[in-house]
């Protein structure tokens, strides 16, 4: 299931959850590891924009014109972010145990115009990120854990029309308490949580023209997720996750206090395959069947809440054959995506998802019914 957490989702360990390996592991050391990316945009030096018209999702419409044409590039901007990590778990007993993970990081932004000029920089050094989970295992199997944490991220950048344009801000931090339970009965895994998440939301101040990150956006929320076979030869994977998703003061009174853009209040899927039951010398052996159903709430599609993005529900099928060829494991599957055809908007999102810096919004339309084979060798 993809979690409907917005953001700061992934920067917390979850409690039971293997770690990745690194150096440090058997030396008496916490364990170190490093990550890091470097990001460049680039925009065309001249392009066109033509306007098509208006249409409909349940009755899309052709619109005939010219195909608008760019040319020239130029590096508009880049990121670079490296990371130091440490993290370990300690065990006080059979009961107790604390899992922490903490990140340094090394952040620099810059932009430039046309002409090759840089229009504005921001550097960071060593920003702290620390994330621990208090784990307690009553019985065996069963897991309660409370987990705290702290996320940076790249700060934004001040939109055309404002006082500062082009600035950029310094990183924002994300902050997330989250209060779960976890049990594996047999070889099935279930886990609920609550969460609350918090992080600066940036605008145009009405009073000074200056973009800053002068409010809140605030999440919280409730999800159940399962995982594993109810038998051998039936598995499932799925959950649902409940999310109240809103910003606080915007400096303007009708986007302030409203729903996320394209956040919805109630997300869930599930998936289940099954193993049919033929015998290990039938040439079908391991043949499998699966299928598998998302529901989507309604969405917020504007900062002043006045339209919605309609609910949808989708459902897919499919088959999977394993089988040797030339001593390697092989896996066929067909699937039918969306068998029922729906028009749905897959996503829909605003301009900014950092703060109101113009207020325009945008969809994308799912995919109708699709077909795909596939063919891999597992080696």
């Amino acid at each position: 299931m993809s979690s409907a957490k917005s953001f700061a989702s992934d920067m917390l360990p979850q409690a039971d959850e293997a770690q990745p390996c690194v150096a440090g592991r058997g030396l008496g050391i916490p364990p170190l590891g490093s990550n890091g990316y470097v990001m460049s945009n680039y925009n065309p030096t001249s392009s066109q924009n033509f306007s098509l018209g208006t249409s409909n999702i349940y009755n899309p419409t052709r619109f005939d014109g010219s195909r608008p044409h760019s040319s020239g590039s130029y590096r508009s901007a880049i990121a670079r972010n490296q990371s130091l990590i440490v993290s370990d778990m300690i065990t006080f007993n059979k009961h107790w145990s604390i899992l922490g993970a903490f990140s340094w990081s090394w952040m620099t932004s810059s932009s430039w115009n046309k002409a090759g000029t840089r229009t504005a920089h921001n550097y960071t050094q060593g920003a702290f990120s620390p994330n621990t989970s208090l784990i307690y295992h009553l019985i065996e199997n069963h897991t309660d854990y409370f987990t705290w944490g702290r996320s940076i991220q790249q700060g934004m950048t001040a939109p055309a029309g404002s006082a500062n344009v082009s600035q950029i801000l310094n990183p924002y931090e994300s902050e997330q308490y989250e209060l779960g339970y976890k049990v594996k009965w047999k070889k099935l895994s279930l886990n609920i949580d609550g969460f609350r998440m918090t992080r600066p939301y940036a605008y145009v101040d009405t009073a000074t023209n200056v973009y800053g990150m002068y409010g809140t956006q605030r999440n919280w929320g409730f999800e159940f997720q399962m995982a594993g076979h109810i038998r051998h030869d039936l598995s499932v994977l799925g959950g649902v996750t409940w999310l109240d998703a809103k910003v606080g003061s915007t400096g303007n009174l009708t986007t302030s206090y409203k729903e996320n853009v394209g956040v919805p209040p109630v997300q869930s899927n599930i998936l289940i395959d099954y193993t049919l039951p033929f015998s290990k010398e039938s040439l079908a052996n391991g043949l499998a069947i699966n299928g598998s159903v998302r529901y989507t709430g309604t969405r917020a599609a504007n900062n002043t809440n006045t339209t919605y993005a309609p609910q949808f529900v989708t459902a897919n099928i499919g088959i999977r054959y394993p089988f040797k060829m030339a001593n390697k494991p092989w896996v066929a599957r067909f699937t039918v995506n969306n068998i029922m055809n729906e028009h749905y908007w897959a996503s829909v999102y605003p301009s900014s998802i950092n703060g109101a810096a113009g207020g325009t919004n945008s969809a994308y339309a799912g995919l109708p019914r699709t077909y795909s084979f596939t063919l891999e060798c597992t080696l």
